[in-house]
């Protein structure tokens, strides 16, 4: 990807950015329900095939940032609270300068640009941070794996689908990373992808964009953005034309350590934006997911789900059996313009009351 590309399509985020910041702040606060109902948990809760080490955040729900324990939590194993993700511990990494260059071929420096010479590539157990910043790019090919891997900055830049990222740390150098682009992980148009078992985390900005297209996001801990001064930082941001019939966002953590210049935007960003208007997101499932922001001193957040219907169209959204601390954040749900046709939510329970959001 060319520096030019990148800035470009930096500024066309920027311009989104300044025409939405401002009403995203007025439109995130949610009247509070106390009706609903949680949805009975049926489904894989993800601890069984947690890797080995010790858990990141393991007093999450009792003291972490000095906060008081909260009265409720949720009802299952939370990912880098109750089990650890990223990187197995004990698993010894590689140096990519060692994959052969029928696999992926490499040049450049900051970043070292590492471009697929096959499909059905996986890269599992590299540290890819040896040596200076490497990219990882599709090149045409499909089929990607990176696995028990270490990487940082924007280290994935894909046009070609499927990708599969599990067990792996990717870290965004907090005020030390690349400010170009600032998301660590740019999905292109039909790219999709499935994550699990990750921990991202110091970003620039956000954490993984992509276009209207299907991602199944499980057992990630996402963990503190929006080092970059102007930062609209959403943890999972869509933008761009394209039709999704599988977005599943579920038992995901959000957790805001540190004062940032920015501070988050949105943990989960399902909306359609930018494009032609054309795109379609059916039945987006957002479920299980634990956020919190107990930074102290930094600036006050937005919302941390955010479904909005600005361009195209939205069917079926379902936001369900969240947690969320609303300390240092305007509100927790957005559904401003709208939320598309179908939209339901239920069981989503705040931290510090226990009340329904």
């Amino acid at each position: 990807m060319a520096a030019g590309s990148r800035i470009k399509r930096r500024s066309v985020l920027t311009g989104l950015i300044n025409l939405i910041a401002a009403p995203a702040i007025v439109r995130a606060a949610t009247p509070l329900s106390s009706s609903e109902t949680a949805v009975p948990l049926s489904v894989d809760s993800g601890s069984q095939d947690a890797p080995a080490g010790v858990a990141q955040y393991p007093t999450y729900f009792t003291s972490l940032n000095g906060i008081s324990p909260y009265p409720v939590r949720p009802p299952w194993p939370v990912a880098g609270v109750d089990y650890r993700v990223g990187v197995n511990a004990g698993v010894w990494l590689k140096d990519p300068a060692t994959i052969k260059p029928n696999v992926a071929s490499r040049s450049g420096a900051n970043p070292i640009v590492l471009r697929l010479e096959a499909d059905n590539v996986v890269l599992d157990g590299y540290d890819f941070t040896m040596g200076g910043w490497w990219q990882i790019r599709s090149n045409g090919h499909a089929n990607l794996t990176i696995s028990n891997s270490r990487l940082q900055n924007l280290c994935i830049d894909v046009e070609t689908g499927p990708l599969t990222v599990r067990y792996c740390e990717i870290d965004g150098l907090g005020s030390e990373g690349e400010t170009v682009f600032g998301c660590l992980a740019f999905l292109r148009a039909g790219v999709t992808s499935s994550w699990k078992y990750n921990w991202l985390h110091s970003a620039q900005n956000d954490f993984i964009d992509l276009a209207t297209s299907d991602i199944d996001a499980r057992f990630n801990l996402f963990d503190t953005m929006g080092y970059e001064a102007g930062a609209h930082a959403d943890a999972i941001q869509f933008a761009g034309d394209g039709t999704a019939n599988n977005i599943k966002i579920m038992f995901n953590t959000y957790v805001h350590m540190v004062a940032t210049k920015a501070s988050p935007s949105s943990f989960i960003d399902v909306e359609t934006q930018l494009g032609t208007g054309t795109q379609v997101m059916n039945g987006p499932e957002v479920a299980y997911n634990t956020a919190s922001n107990t930074a102290i001193g930094g600036l006050r957040g937005s919302t941390f789900f955010r479904v909005s219907q600005v361009k195209g169209t939205i069917v079926d959204a379902y936001v369900h059996d969240n947690f969320a601390d609303l300390t240092n954040m305007i509100g927790v749900i957005s559904t401003t313009p709208s939320p598309g046709r179908g939209y339901r939510k239920s069981g989503n329970t705040l931290l510090r009351s226990g009340q329904r959001f």
